[in-house]
């Protein structure tokens, strides 16, 4: 899968931070990359999100700050100092498109690695002078002399080749934006990567991407669609629906706050109403003297469902414009703080024909912390981890944080990569679940 840097030389003391920018929360990771390639968690920090909707930063001064605050802890827990991060970007400003490039070759040339280098660079040249900046060059395949398809044609023998491309690009505006904040955060050296792409690489294997996987991530502002096929990412797309409007229909349609709606939606809701007891209720907290709701947890069902059918019907439309819908040798793999919903792979797979199933990291981590990289809302930041390779602590051993630094603004030299990679809540915002008003409680 093209694009991407190889792997360097390391030391066993190379840092390895990455960021996730989410509208629910912001999360950083700090790791260590060992000799042997394997990776330690040292530490991880996350903070409530302010400024950041449907994956655009909308108050950078805002983020900023939290950005800082949250490396800030980071770096005070690992004793090292952090002057460069991974970091996602996704949402609305992110798209995929498909482009072909040709070249012909003379007599008794054959295909090598710098004519295919050549077609790639053409693609970044594409974009260079539009309002778009290119993130990722996914080959989708190459066909010789209008015939012989293949996806390794260097060596090959032809007086033709073309090369299909997946190109997924981010608007400039939005890019500059971006490294800005981080920037204003005491960062700097900033790498982007597609967050649609970041929440997949961690969660999917190369045997997957081969028979045909698809990754739903449902974030809080958006639900980021990747369609994989012949070891490709071939179809990418975001849906501005996911964990937020969930939540705000629970709060609208209860006249409750947003907190109570966010625990009733992860604690209490299920995807298939025909699962939940008709006779069960969940009492909200009431405010002041106004006494406790009482919620059925049938109607709860009723509600995460209406919506939940209207962002996997815009999931399934996303996979038909692959192409890859009845090439599907796994399904659909979950991911994102919502995906935890109760019951929500068998809702998927009544709903798309296509199996489910929650995800779970390809590679294994060290670290007493590296448990949380197993759970649904972290993949982006496992996906980040598995491609950071480079080293992000500053060299002089002072920090950044508070300090002025260097800002780098030139694009990196890629190379392409190799395939084979081996809520908190306080307080009690839920009193009792019942069968009846007058019934057995279950504590919260």
């Amino acid at each position: 899968m093209g694009f991407f840097r190889t792997q360097p030389e390391t030391s066993p003391d190379t840092l390895l931070v990455c960021l996730d920018l989410g509208s629910h929360k912001i999360k950083a990771i700090a790791a260590m990359l060992m000799k042997n390639g394997e990776k330690q968690v040292l530490a991880i920090e996350q903070e409530e999100a302010e400024g950041i909707k449907r994956g655009v930063i909308i108050n950078p001064a805002r983020v900023s700050t939290l950005v800082r605050k949250v490396l800030g802890r980071l770096e005070r827990r690992i004793h090292k100092q952090i002057s460069r991060v991974y970091v996602s970007t996704g949402g609305i400003n992110v798209s995929a498109k498909h482009n072909s490039v040709y070249r012909l070759i003379d007599a008794g040339r054959t295909v090598n690695e710098a004519l295919i280098d050549e077609m790639e660079e053409e693609n970044q040249r594409l974009f260079s002078d539009s309002d778009s900046e290119v993130l990722l060059i996914e080959p989708q395949g190459y066909k010789l002399d209008n015939e012989i398809e293949t996806n390794d044609p260097i060596g090959s023998v032809c007086n033709r080749i073309d090369g299909n491309y997946l190109i997924v690009a981010a608007k400039k505006q939005h890019m500059q934006t971006l490294r800005k904040t981080i920037y204003d955060a005491g960062v700097s050296d900033v790498e982007i990567i597609a967050g649609a792409y970041a929440a997949s690489i961690g969660i999917v294997s190369s045997h997957e991407m081969e028979v045909g996987a698809v990754v739903v991530n449902m974030g809080a502002g958006s639900t980021q669609v990747s369609v994989f096929n012949n070891g490709s990412l071939v179809h990418m797309a975001s849906i501005p629906f996911a964990g937020n409007v969930l939540s705000n229909d629970l709060k609208l349609g209860w006249n409750i706050q947003y907190e109570q709606a966010e625990k009733l939606k992860c604690v209490y809701g299920s995807a298939l109403p025909e699962l939940e007891n008709e006779e069960h209720f969940v009492a909200i907290s009431g405010v002041r003297n106004w006494g406790n709701k009482e919620i059925p947890l049938t109607t709860l069902a009723y509600v995460l469902e209406a919506r939940l059918e209207e962002i996997f019907a815009n999931v399934s439309h996303q996979i038909e414009l692959s192409g890859c819908y009845d090439r599907m040798g796994t399904g659909i793999v979950l991911s994102g703080g919502s995906s935890k919903i109760k019951n929500l792979e068998a809702f998927v797979k009544k709903n798309t024909g296509l199996d489910a199933c929650l995800s779970t990291p390809v590679q294994k981590y060290l670290g007493k912390d590296s448990s949380l990289l197993n759970e649904p809302e972290f993949t982006v930041l496992a996906g980040l981890l598995a491609e950071a390779n480079e080293d992000c602590a500053k060299p002089d051993g002072a920090s950044v944080f508070g300090a002025q630094t260097s800002r780098r603004t030139e694009p990196r030299k890629r190379a392409p990569k190799k395939k084979d990679q081996s809520g908190f809540f306080s307080g009690s915002l839920f009193d009792t679940i019942t069968n009846s008003p007058k019934d057995v409680e279950f504590n919260d």
